[in-house]
């Protein structure tokens, strides 16, 4: 998970503080299912990313163009083991 700070902080961490963006990422191993595009069963691995925007100037600070979605970019990879 990384945390980006607007204005970067000074001093002691403040886990209050201002947050710019979160990014965090899952990646997990198992068995893919059906969904992933690959046959059910098949050893792989899945990758999520998920990217918050917050402290965007607009009072809802999350982007007005998103519906107020403070979490607008995705990322979902699927691929079998080895790939």
């Amino acid at each position: 998970m990384l945390i980006q700070y607007a204005p970067q902080p000074i001093g002691p961490f403040d886990p209050n503080g201002a947050q710019e963006s979160i990014i965090a990422t899952v990646h997990c191993d198992g068995l893919l299912r059906a969904g992933s595009g690959f046959a059910e069963g098949t050893p792989g691995t899945a990758k999520t990313t998920q990217t918050g925007l917050f402290n965007t100037g607009v009072p809802t600070g999350c982007p007005p163009e998103q519906e107020g979605n403070c979490f607008p970019a995705e990322h979902v990879d699927f691929r079998p083991q080895g790939q």
